[in-house]
């Protein structure tokens, strides 16, 4: 099921979420998730689970790509200290070849 998904709280800012690779059959085309400039790679991964948690889906299999895909900007791939600071869109990007 592929809906456009927008959510907002607080001083969130809406970030669009781009799924690649396996992560594109699990999460909706057009997803939008409210997150704080301060977030970090395992802010957003948990911010998709709990989205799909609250929408009704078993998350295992998503979990389980998630915790080994990499968070991306436009302009770079994200260390796991790094915040997304004003991005407005962001990447996962899954293993390649089992990664």
């Amino acid at each position: 099921m592929k809906t456009e998904s927008t959510r907002q709280t607080g001083d969130a800012a809406p970030r669009s979420i781009l799924a690649y690779g396996p992560l594109r059959d699990l999460l909706p085309e057009g997803l939008s998730l409210p997150l704080a400039d301060a977030a970090t790679p395992e802010t957003v991964r948990g911010a998709v689970v709990a989205f799909r948690k609250d929408s009704g889906f078993e998350v295992a299999s998503l979990e389980r790509i998630l915790a080994r895909s990499a968070v991306a900007s436009a302009d770079d791939v994200l260390r796991e200290q790094d915040t997304i600071g004003a991005a407005t869109c962001l990447a996962l990007l899954p293993p390649v070849c089992g990664g």
